[in-house]
């Protein structure tokens, strides 16, 4: 068993055990409270008849938008392939955790992490995500202290408008608008179901770059999708049928070397902080 198998099984016991040891301990008194920052967002100048003029923004291109106005069907797609049980744990899934000891174990190598959608967006904003036994343990604490202190639909909320969807496009409004040309609200099911497929590993299920593998990907959401029941046989074979149908970002929002941008932007806060947005 290789050094990082064993790290990365002892991290997820780790999280298994705060999760069915402490879990008691944080519902009856709580310790302290996690603070969420808002996220940054992107600044956008208007003309007086509302034209846009430009879109400010350092390092993370964000719109921010309520849960209400994201489609159910990108909600569930997410919730399908990032953490299906999101609604039945408390931050940290038991069940989860053993699932990937088995797979990592028969693997050999670390395969699949057990992270809830919570423990990704304590990762995400509150603990980063680097790869050690201290950070698992505190990202599952906090992910625990999430849970008692916000409603599973806060959390979603704030979920979505954090992550990363490639190609410096972050949260469900920023990603619909970059790779479809429109608003979160007129997602169609293929296009939720590619979005939720891009979040695993965006540079990797880059459509633009790898269309065939995004393809797979989105397809497999779609038919998890069906197989939970939140889409129809019908709707889930159309979709899968369907093209990828993004659409080239405007040249000003295109990056140079995206496939490299996006690896280091899937990777630590240190390394992201050392990108440039390049072009106006």
């Amino acid at each position: 068993m290789t050094r990082g198998l064993v790290r990365g099984c002892a991290a997820l016991l780790a999280g298994a055990v705060l999760a069915t040891g402490c879990g008691g301990v944080v519902e009856v008194a709580p310790v302290g409270s996690v603070a969420l920052d808002p996220p940054a967002q992107t600044s956008t100048i208007l003309a007086t008849d509302g034209a846009v003029l430009a879109q400010l923004h350092a390092e993370q291109d964000r719109e921010l938008v309520p849960l209400e106005d994201i489609p159910r069907v990108l909600r569930d797609a997410v919730v399908v392939v990032e953490d299906a049980r999101f609604y039945d744990h408390a931050g940290v899934d038991a069940r989860a955790v053993a699932r990937a000891l088995v797979r990592n174990a028969r693997s050999g190598e670390v395969v699949e992490g057990g992270s809830t959608i919570t423990q990704q967006l304590a990762k995400n904003v509150v603990v980063g995500s680097e790869r050690t036994l201290e950070r698992k343990l505190e990202e599952a604490g906090v992910a625990l202290r999430l849970e008692h202190q916000f409603s599973k639909d806060e959390i979603l909320e704030r979920y979505l408008n954090t992550v990363y969807f490639g190609h410096g496009a972050y949260g469900v409004q920023t990603a619909s608008r970059r790779y479809f040309g429109v608003d979160v609200g007129a997602l169609t099911l293929p296009q939720a179901a590619l979005l939720a497929a891009l979040l695993k590993a965006p540079s990797t299920y880059d459509p633009y770059r790898a269309p065939e593998v995004a393809t797979a990907r989105r397809d497999l959401v779609v038919r998890l999708m069906r197989e939970r029941g939140v889409v129809s046989a019908a709707a889930a074979y159309a979709a899968q049928g369907s093209d990828l149908g993004v659409v080239l970002p405007p040249s000003r929002e295109r990056w140079d070397a995206p496939y490299f941008v996006d690896h280091v932007l899937d990777g630590p806060p240190a390394a992201r902080r050392r990108v440039r947005r390049l072009g106006p």
